[in-house]
């Protein structure tokens, strides 16, 4: 079953990418990350679907392990949604 959680990337002042890495300039801070974190902010220039973050994740970096890839891609929006470099939409 699909979820209906959507994402879009917020916009920042200024970006700096580095070998995986991402330093955003949010307001007056500095915020960095990592993982799987820029491959989302990268996809997420419009608003996409749960399902469409976990196949682009999953073409990014293989199958998660387990059965748990929706899971741990909510927790990575959730944490980025926290810094406020994403916008959820959850109906």
């Amino acid at each position: 079953m699909s979820s209906p959680v959507r994402a879009r990337r917020r916009p920042v002042t200024d970006q700096l990418e580095r070998d995986g890495e991402w330093l955003l300039l949010v307001e007056d801070r500095a915020v960095r990350v990592t993982g799987l974190a820029p491959v989302i902010l990268a996809f997420t220039d419009d608003w996409r679907t749960l399902d469409e973050l976990v196949a682009e994740l999953e073409r990014a970096f293989g199958e998660a392990p387990g059965d748990n890839a929706a899971g741990l891609v909510l927790q990575a929006l959730d944490e980025l949604a926290g810094q406020d470099l994403i916008e959820l939409d959850v109906p």
